[in-house]
């Protein structure tokens, strides 16, 4: 199951929010092979976090993944990812930074027995 968070200085309405969501849910099945209905998304918006002097806008995505990624599989679905995070938001992809955390199979993290 992936995970996303996505904080984000920029305000947005319900419509918008739920726009990026799907568009996060796609990137993940397009490019990670993984169903929607096993990913969860969480977006904070409206943050305060700021790249040098936060007029330009910015966000910060963290995405766990279970098992290993492909090297180049990876390397498309971040392009993809930035890039559609960059234009739902408004921004530079160069403003988008990406963090992806893989586990192993038969690590846990989150889990409650």
């Amino acid at each position: 199951m992936p995970y996303v968070h996505l904080r984000t200085d920029r305000r947005l309405d319900e419509n918008a929010l739920r726009e990026l969501r799907q568009a996060i849910l796609e990137d993940l099945a397009q490019y990670l092979s993984k169903p929607s209905a096993r990913c969860m998304v969480q977006i904070d918006a409206a943050q305060c976090i700021a790249m040098g002097d936060g007029e330009a806008g910015c966000a910060f995505a963290e995405i766990r993944v279970q098992g290993r990624l492909d090297a180049a599989a990876s390397d498309v679905f971040a392009a993809a990812f930035k890039q559609d995070v960059a234009a739902h938001l408004a921004l530079k992809t160069a403003r988008v930074y990406l963090q992806v955390l893989e586990t192993q199979n038969g690590e846990v993290w989150g889990s409650i027995y």
